[in-house]
């Protein structure tokens, strides 16, 4: 797999860049809190094909070199809303959540504006999932574990479900947050065209 940490504003304009020119990506969000107003974002990860996930900090206090400075910049701050707004085709898991915490916990704060869910054009992987089988698991890992090769660390998993994710190693957290985006990306794909197959593509009309 190819996944990597975006660690300046250099490589960070590029991944709005390429993501901007592709026919679709993933968003992911990794949090410390499932509420927004009291909770920070942590780190972000867009992937634009599979078996690549492209992760960058919004803080990280326990890694002195990995400056976050440019990320809370008007001009990327811009630059991501404009990609998120742009039509580009987003999938994500439980996504609307994703933005919801972007909203509150960045946009705002750097722009002073917000975003419109509206305006976005994006596909819910976990509705597609659920659209083939009501009975599926709503976690996105178990959902990957169904459809692709990806392999999630249970001790991480622990952690993270446990509320400490930033104990997480800076490789951890990479390795979490790009499998997340990646298995996203993978397992929207693989529901989309089971939808367009399955019953002569009647449950794919709904979108």
């Amino acid at each position: 797999v190819d996944y990597k940490y975006i660690k300046n504003k250099e490589e960070g304009f590029k991944l709005l860049k390429d993501a901007q020119k592709s026919k679709y990506f993933s968003l992911d969000l990794e949090t410390t809190s499932l509420d927004p107003w009291r909770g920070l974002p942590i780190c972000a990860s867009i992937s634009t094909k599979i078996r690549q996930g492209r992760v960058f900090n919004f803080f990280d206090k326990r890694v002195p070199e990995d400056k976050v400075d440019w990320v809370w910049t008007k001009e990327f701050a811009q630059a991501l809303y404009n990609l998120i707004h742009s039509g580009v085709l987003i999938y994500g898991q439980n996504l609307k959540f994703d933005l919801h915490y972007l909203d509150i916990q960045y946009f705002r704060i750097v722009l002073g504006k917000r975003l419109n869910i509206w305006k976005i054009n994006f596909r819910e992987v976990l509705l597609m999932s659920m659209l083939l089988d009501e009975n599926i698991s709503k976690a996105l890992k178990e959902q990957a574990q169904m459809y692709t090769d990806i392999m999630y660390d249970k001790r991480i998993l622990d952690m993270i479900e446990s509320g400490r994710i930033l104990e997480l190693t800076v490789e951890e957290r990479l390795c979490y947050s790009a499998s997340d985006s990646d298995a996203t990306l993978r397992v929207g794909l693989i529901a989309q065209k089971r939808l367009k197959i399955e019953e002569d593509g009647v449950l794919w009309k709904l979108f």
